[in-house]
């Protein structure tokens, strides 16, 4: 499985910008954390 560099994002971002996370999930259809 390729993992996107766009949609790595720190533990500490995703808890503070969870809804900008959800929308990469969105966008992306996956989020790495």
């Amino acid at each position: 499985m390729t993992i996107d560099t766009k949609t790595l994002i720190s533990i500490s971002e995703a808890n503070q910008n969870f809804s900008k996370v959800a929308r990469l999930v969105d966008e992306c259809g996956s989020a790495v954390i």
